[in-house]
């Protein structure tokens, strides 16, 4: 399958990425009462492949949906840095354990020269971070 999938990023804006990840899995929150607030998402320009970036964005979602308890609430929350704009995913589930952190990992943006980070505590939640480049950044 090595080279099969073509995979292009260029400079793209994210709110209708982040707008498709949230659609894809806004049926199954509704069937859970949860909530998923998309709070200060301006429509920067960041350098990401629309496709692939809604649906590492969307796995996130899903499995906030799958495992956080029915009326929790999903944040999606942008902060713009020097070099990247971070991307948080935050929920109210079970948490993960740090042991696990590595199959998390698999999402990890290198074809875009972005990555992904966790914070998480079992019984406290996950937050996960798409860190994308800034275009004034990207090659």
């Amino acid at each position: 399958e090595n080279g099969m999938i073509e995979f292009q990023a260029e400079i793209n804006p994210i709110r209708p990425t982040v707008a498709k990840a949230v659609g894809a899995v806004y049926a199954q929150a509704c069937g859970k009462q949860m909530e998923i607030r998309v709070e200060d998402m301006e429509d920067a320009a960041l350098y990401h492949n629309p496709k692939w970036t809604a649906e590492a964005i969307a796995n996130v979602l899903e499995n906030a949906v799958k495992y956080a308890p029915g009326g929790s609430c999903i944040r999606i929350f942008m902060e713009k840095m020097d070099i990247y704009t971070r991307i948080t995913v935050q929920d109210q589930g079970p948490g993960i354990a740090e042991t696990e952190y590595n199959k998390i990992f698999q999402l990890v943006l290198k074809s875009e020269q972005g990555y992904l980070t966790v914070e998480s505590k079992p019984g406290q939640g996950s937050r996960f971070h798409f860190f994308l480049l800034n275009p004034s950044n990207a090659l």
